[in-house]
């Protein structure tokens, strides 16, 4: 493994340059956004969260559902181009839950997990939809497991390949003494199988749970898995790597530092796969600064990057007192990790955190205890990266985004990834008149922040983490205008 730690500091000389180049180069360009708004609907109990599945010649699909899950009732909507409402087909659901959805050649896909009494035995179930929602190809079981076959009912995700030609569905359970197992079957678009694998981690390896998955077009696939807590009490990581018909257990530690809030990442042109975090001291509060480590297969060399943060973004993001420290607080965590086609890469952290508050009111004489959740989504850090590992450049948004007992739905941030900039939809800030924001980076670190619909104005918040980029300059937002629901199209 090939270990480079790089110091983290600007040439003034040559970001004055850029800068001023890049300035110059935006005087003679004009670049615009163009919102689209649906009309807006009353919101009901049963449909308050949004499911962006794509958009294909037919227009845009959407499912809204009461909860997290995708269970009991579901809503499925087909939006023209323009936002108009085209059709809609509701969906009551009876031991099932929607797994996965997916636009392709084929139709609209929907994967159910099933849970069959009969024979206790969980099932992942798929079918089509054509534009009207009609059955175009009959509902079909993938995969069937038995429950509690090891004691534990079994953990399914499904992920498509960048093509979305294959799907993988993979399975986790613990079995009777408390190890993780996985299985994984892989499936056509057409719903025919392809194969099917397993493998039993070791007890020495130790695993909790699985925390990121990726896949490729050549039907190969990684992920990152947690390792249960040992005695020093913080968490460690491995990865596993499918190759061929065989697998790869890496273990990710390192004896100077530790490791924390990982996230995987894959690059489908440049085949390279990667992790990103923190690092910092077993003793040390907060972090010290991210790490990045890249390789490609199983047989190639592991690169471990290590960049300590500057005393400058310290103290742009924290202050002072943070910038003397010379940690980022802990209430940071990678929020995404974007690939260069040049093999070069993003980074963008979210500092996020809540507060648990309770009030003790008095009524009729009588003291009562109201708890609230206050949900803080803050300061946003974005490291650009080349294909070496070289810090270029690195930059900030400011935002600032409180809400009680709503589950934190208006805070973070929509991200679209352009041709020459990388964008970023936010409200900011969230109060009775906030506004929608968005923040462009270009690729010279160049910022340009803007109102793309004032708050006392249009009276509208987005929801930001339900929102999708749809195509290379597209992204579908929902949206609570005027205490309803409503979708919003921007195009770049």
């Amino acid at each position: 493994m090939i270990i480079r730690k790089f110091p983290n500091h600007f040439d003034s000389l040559k970001r004055f340059l850029r800068t001023t180049l890049c300035i110059f180069i935006l005087t003679h360009s004009v670049f615009a956004q163009v919102l689209d708004w649906s009309n807006t609907q009353k919101l009901r109990g049963n449909s308050i969260f949004t499911t962006i599945v794509g958009e294909n010649q037919t227009g845009i699909y959407i499912i809204r559902h009461r909860n997290k899950f995708l269970s009991r009732f579901v809503v499925l909507e087909r939006y023209r181009h323009n936002l108009g409402l085209e059709n809609s087909k509701s969906i009551m659901l009876k031991n099932s839950r929607v797994l996965y959805a997916d636009l392709n050649a084929q139709g609209l896909m929907l994967i159910k997990q099933n849970i069959n009494k009969k024979t206790n035995h969980t099932e992942i179930t798929a079918t089509y939809f054509n534009a009207a929602f009609e059955i175009t190809i009959p509902e079909q079981i993938i995969v069937s497991v038995k429950n509690f076959d090891w004691g534990e009912t079994p953990e399914f995700t499904v992920r498509p390949t960048p093509d979305h030609q294959h799907f993988f569905i993979f399975s986790f359970d613990l079995n009777k003494t408390k190890n993780c197992n996985f299985r994984y079957t892989i499936f056509k678009n057409d719903l025919s199988k392809v194969s099917e694998g397993s493998y039993k981690f070791k007890p020495e390896e130790a695993i909790s749970t699985i925390t990121g998955l990726e896949t490729e077009n050549d039907l190969e696939f990684f992920f990152l898995a947690k390792r249960k807590k040992g005695n020093l009490g913080f968490e460690a990581y491995l990865t596993y790597q499918q190759h061929a018909d065989s697998g790869q257990v890496t273990l990710l530690d390192n004896d100077e530092y530790i490791y924390e809030k990982p996230i995987i990442f894959y690059n489908p042109i440049t085949l390279t796969k990667g992790i990103s975090g923190f690092y910092s001291k077993a003793d040390q509060y907060g972090y010290q600064g991210s790490y990045t480590l890249i390789w490609k297969d199983t047989a190639s060399e592991r690169n471990l990057y290590f960049h300590p943060f500057s005393r400058y973004i310290l103290k742009e993001l924290e202050g002072e007192n943070v910038a003397a420290s010379g940690h980022l607080p802990s209430g940071y965590g990678p929020l995404k990790v974007i690939s260069r086609t040049d093999g070069g890469y993003l980074k963008v952290f979210e500092n996020t955190f809540v507060q648990k508050d309770r009030d003790i009111i008095m009524m009729n004489g009588v003291s009562s205890a109201q708890g609230k959740n206050i949900y803080n989504y803050e300061n946003v850090l974005i490291q650009n990266f080349d294909s070496s590992g070289d810090l270029e450049w690195e930059n900030r948004i400011y935002k600032n985004q409180t809400t009680i007992n709503d589950g934190g739905i208006l805070g973070s941030v929509c991200i679209l990834v352009s041709e020459s900039k990388v964008n970023f939809v936010y409200n900011d800030p969230i109060t009775s008149s906030g506004d929608i924001v968005l923040t462009q980076f270009y690729a010279d670190s160049y910022k340009e922040t803007k109102v793309l619909a004032q708050g006392d104005q249009m009276n509208a918040f987005i929801i930001p983490l339900e929102g999708k980029q749809i195509s290379k300059d597209k992204m579908i937002i929902p949206v609570l205008k005027d205490r309803k629901f409503a979708l919003l199209k921007i195009s770049f």
